[in-house]
C-alpha cells in the first residue's frame, strides 16, 4: 500500500473513531439527563434552569444538548436556542449553539458518507429522502443546501442526514451550513437574552417574528416537495 493511501485510510479510520466517540457522549448524556429532560421539554425557561443547575460544567452541559438535538432530534431546535440564549446570552448562547451543531454534524455526514442509504434509513422513512431527491442536481447543490439551511422551518435534522449520500465533501458543507444557519441561531438566542434581561416585548417580536418566518419557511419547503412528488406520480 502506497504512503498516500496508507494516509487517506488512517484519516478516515481517525474520522470514524472521533464519530464514534461523540456518539458515544451524546449517547451518555441522553442516559444521565432524559428523565429530567423530559420534565422540561416545553419550557426554555425550565430548561436554561436545568443547564445552569450543573454549574461550572453548565456549559458542556448546554453543548451536550445541542448535539443531541441535531443527531437524534431529542429536541425543538429552537427551543434549545432559546434556553442557551436565556442561559448564556447572546454571544455565548450562539457560540454554543454553532459548536454543537458543528460538533454533531460532523459525525452524522461521515457516518452516512461511509454506511449510506442504510445508516439514513434507522432514523428516517425512504419516502421523505426521496422527496428531497431535486438536491442531488450536482450544478445547484451548493446553492440548494445554502438556502434550504437558511430557510427557517425546514427539516434541517433530515437534511444533516440526507446530504451525506451527495458528492458534497464535509469541508463544503459545513461551511455552508453553519453560515447559513447562523439568522436564525442569532433571532433564537437573541430572543432568549431580551427574555433574561427582563425586555419581554422584544423578546416578544423577535420570537413572533421568527415563527411566522417558520411557518412560512415551512410552507415553501412542502410545496416544493408535494410538487416533486406529483410529477414523479404522473
Amino acid at each position: 500500500m502506497s504512503k498516500g493511501n496508507k494516509y487517506f485510510t488512517t484519516r478516515r479510520l481517525l474520522a470514524l473513531f472521533s464519530a464514534l466517540v461523540i456518539l458515544s457522549l451524546a449517547a451518555l448524556i441522553t442516559y444521565l439527563l432524559w428523565g429530567r429532560i423530559s420534565s422540561v421539554a416545553s419550557s426554555p425557561q425550565a430548561l436554561r434552569d436545568l443547564i445552569l443547575s450543573y454549574g461550572a460544567a453548565s456549559y458542556a452541559v448546554g453543548l451536550g444538548l445541542q448535539i443531541l438535538q441535531v443527531f437524534v432530534a431529542l429536541l425543538p431546535g429552537e427551543l434549545i436556542e432559546l434556553a442557551l440564549g436565556y442561559a448564556f446570552g447572546f454571544f455565548g448562547g450562539t457560540l454554543i449553539c454553532l459548536c454543537g451543531i458543528a460538533a454533531a454534524t460532523i459525525p452524522v455526514f461521515l457516518l452516512t458518507k461511509k454506511l449510506g442509504m442504510r445508516f439514513v434509513l434507522i432514523f428516517f422513512e425512504r419516502e421523505k429522502l426521496e422527496n428531497l431527491s431535486f438536491i442531488k442536481d450536482e450544478h445547484r447543490l451548493k446553492r440548494l443546501v445554502f438556502l434550504l439551511f437558511f430557510i427557517p422551518g425546514t427539516p434541517k435534522d433530515l437534511l444533516t442526514y440526507f446530504v451525506g449520500l451527495t458528492p458534497l465533501k464535509l469541508s463544503e458543507f459545513l461551511l455552508l451550513t453553519l453560515t447559513a444557519r447562523i439568522p436564525s441561531i442569532v433571532t433564537s438566542t437573541a430572543s432568549g437574552y431580551f427574555f433574561a434581561e427582563g425586555d419581554y416585548l422584544t423578546s416578544a417580536i423577535i420570537f413572533a417574528v421568527t415563527g411566522a418566518l417558520s411557518i412560512f419557511g415551512l410552507w415553501i419547503y412542502k410545496r416544493i416537495t408535494t410538487r416533486i412528488k406529483s410529477k414523479k406520480d404522473n
